[in-house]
């Protein structure tokens, strides 16, 4: 499963018998709240002894036993904005930063401060405020790309 609310789903019983491992598969995937996952489960014994209902458990209980041992990595889908402010509000806008974003702005030096700011999807609203605050409204954001960023965690 890949993407986030247009997300794509995909999976196969790759020979087995039709919904005996695709579909339970992605059941326990989709039940985990987990996004940008792909699980690949090789069957070694190719005898009948199972039966559909014993292949559905055991594709089940494979794939969620990967995923209680895999690591999760969070990423969060974020709008990168670009703004400029007076060497003034820097210091103010810096220590406030944090509390807008868990990504630090990156800063170059000029005749004024510029700052490129990856800010998670659902803080638009925030940064917008808190810069108008700061600058008086003089620092206006422009969005000028998106990404999936790995938040530091400390």
């Amino acid at each position: 499963m890949f993407g986030g609310p247009d997300r794509i789903e995909r999976y196969s019983d790759a020979g087995e018998p039709s919904g005996t491992a695709g579909k339970p598969i992605m059941s326990v995937i989709r039940g985990s709240g987990l996004s940008d996952t792909a699980i690949i489960v090789i069957r070694w014994f190719g005898g009948t002894l199972l039966g559909t209902g014993g292949l559905v458990r055991a594709y089940t209980e494979s794939a969620s036993a990967a995923l209680r041992n895999a690591p999760v990595i969070e990423k969060r889908f974020c709008r990168i904005y670009r703004f400029q402010i007076e060497y003034a509000d820097y210091g103010r806008f810096e220590s406030e930063a944090g509390s807008i974003s868990p990504f630090r702005p990156v800063y170059s030096f000029s005749g004024k401060v510029s700052a490129e700011m990856p800010v998670p999807d659902g803080s638009e609203d925030l940064l917008f405020r808190k810069l108008s605050d700061i600058t008086k409204g003089s620092a206006v954001p422009e969005e000028i790309g998106t990404a999936y960023l790995r938040p530091k965690h400390h």
